[in-house]
């Protein structure tokens, strides 16, 4: 979705992500030293245009009835240097933790949110028990 943000000719064109309002030809990456995380001077419009794309490729590809939620679960945001195959200096593997607990998260797919919150916090205390 950078390309559409850059504006880049010979992109790619999604209907979902072309309403996008965030415009920059240097993108949304590339704090000095941090290519991973937006720049500071567009994050919020990045992670706000980032929800609303999310939403709306789930409205065109998802048959939502009345009372239906959309949930994003997302894994490694927090976990930048972990390891995911490996422990890490402390013996941790906490990239491969989220991964774990992304899939579980998945799994309950169609389930109550009650039952979705009730693994989450489920996770929660495990992952704070070491």
């Amino acid at each position: 979705w950078e390309d559409v943000v850059q504006d880049r000719s010979g992109r790619r064109r999604w209907p979902e992500l072309e309403v996008i309002k965030l415009r920059d030809k240097r993108g949304i990456y590339g704090e000095r030293g941090d290519d991973i995380h937006f720049r500071r001077d567009v994050a919020r419009a990045a992670g706000d245009e980032l929800i609303k794309a999310v939403w709306r490729t789930a409205l065109g590809r998802t048959d939502f009835r009345d009372g239906d939620i959309l949930l994003v679960l997302a894994a490694g945001w927090n976990a930048n240097g972990a390891y995911y195959n490996a422990l890490d200096e402390n013996g941790h593997a906490w990239r491969k933790a989220e991964l774990v607990a992304l899939a579980e998260l998945c799994a309950l797919n169609g389930h109550l949110l009650s039952t979705i919150r009730s693994r989450m916090e489920d996770l929660l205390v495990r992952a704070s028990q070491e």
